[in-house]
């Protein structure tokens, strides 16, 4: 990204992790990079879910990822069931709400098992990405906190 004056000032190293895998009742495991701070300490987290791999989904493509981190947002990125990394059949748009196997609330609950986030997680991205947060939010996962919706 280019450097705005305006952007606030990074505060953090990060980390990244890729290809975790992030198990679902029906036994098969999405898989996700994560992007997080390198501090002890707990961070919001920001999930995009996408069809289109995630290797240059639309936050990795234009380094919010690196962005968002350094300033103390944990971004996650999840080829959603039976696309590119991750395991399953694909099953569009079935898989994200209110289908049988219900992905997103799925991914939305066992992120916030982990160690690192601080309750708070929100949706992020456009296109497919911003239409499976529509259909995980009649689900109502309990931890899903805010979406961020472009271009859907």
């Amino acid at each position: 990204m280019a450097k705005d004056p305006n952007m606030s000032p990074s505060q953090y190293q990060t980390s990244h992790d890729k290809n975790i895998k992030i198990p679902m009742r029906y036994g098969t495991t999405p898989r996700v990079d994560i992007t997080r701070p390198e501090a002890e300490s707990r961070f919001p987290v920001l999930l995009e879910r996408t069809l289109y791999n995630k290797e240059i989904g639309s936050e990795n493509a234009v380094g919010a990822a690196e962005y968002f981190a350094s300033r103390g947002y944990v971004l996650i990125i999840q080829d959603v069931g039976g696309r590119f990394a991750s395991e399953g059949d694909f099953y569009p748009f079935l898989d994200d709400g209110t289908g049988i196997n219900r992905d997103g609330y799925d991914t939305v609950e066992c992120l916030a098992d982990q160690p690192w986030p601080n309750g708070r997680i929100g949706t992020i991205g456009g296109s497919h990405s911003g239409a499976t947060q529509c259909r995980n939010a009649l689900c109502r996962p309990p931890h899903l906190q805010a979406m961020f919706i472009r271009d859907s």
